[in-house]
């Protein structure tokens, strides 16, 4: 997945300048943006940590390659 759009991201931290430079009435505006900005990155860190190939079990020992029995007289 992709980062959010860049014009999102320019959109929020012109709103976040709204907010500074005219007060708290365009804080709804900053606020509806910011949100949609985090929903899409907790979405992508979300998959991102899904999508992480996991390295291979290294083989136990002990264990027959061919069966995957334990040896004569191994109880586990």
């Amino acid at each position: 997945m992709t980062n959010p759009d860049p014009k999102l991201h320019r959109a929020r931290d012109v709103a976040a300048g709204l907010v500074q430079s005219f007060g708290e009435s365009f804080w709804p505006v900053f606020e509806l943006l910011d949100d949609e900005v985090e929903r899409i990155e907790a979405r992508r860190r979300r998959l991102d940590g899904l999508c992480r190939p996991t390295p291979l079990r290294p083989k136990l020992s002990g264990r027959s390659q061919r069966t995957g029995s334990p040896k004569t007289g191994e109880l586990f």
